[in-house]
C-alpha cells in the first residue's frame, strides 16, 4: 500500500531551504533604508527628549545647542520662546546635513515648580 503525504525528512529539507532563502531577506530588510531612518528618528527623539527634560528642570531661558557625535551625529538645539509668564521650549534634533529628524515642545510657567 502506497502512503500519501510528506515525510519528516521532506518537511525538514523544505524548512531548511525556506530558511536559507528567508534569513538573508530578513537581514536585508533589517538593514534597509527605512529601518535605518526609523532608528535615526527614534534615537534623535530619545536624545532630544532627555535634553528637553533637562532644560525644563533647569528652567532654561536662553538658546542652547549640543552636538552628539557617537554613534551617529546629532545636533540638538533648544530655543525658549517667552510669552508673559509662560516659557515654551522648542527643541530640534538634526543630522549632519541639517535635516531635522525630531521636533519637541515643552513649557513651564514662572514661579511654579
Amino acid at each position: 500500500m502506497k502512503q500519501r503525504g510528506f515525510t519528516l525528512v521532506e518537511t525538514l529539507v523544505a524548512m531548511t531551504l525556506a530558511g536559507a532563502v528567508l534569513l538573508p531577506a530578513c537581514f536585508w530588510l533589517y538593514g534597509s533604508r527605512t529601518s535605518r531612518a526609523a532608528l535615526e528618528g527614534f534615537r534623535a527623539t530619545q536624545a532630544l527628549e532627555a535634553e528637553m527634560d533637562r532644560a525644563v528642570l533647569l528652567r532654561l531661558d536662553h538658546e542652547t545647542g549640543r552636538e552628539i557625535s557617537e554613534p551617529g551625529y546629532l545636533r540638538l538645539r533648544i530655543r525658549p520662546v517667552k510669552d508673559l509668564k509662560e516659557t515654551r521650549l522648542i527643541g530640534t534634533a538634526s543630522d549632519r546635513k541639517g535635516r531635522i529628524l525630531a521636533t519637541l515642545q515643552a513649557g513651564y510657567f514662572e514661579g511654579e515648580p
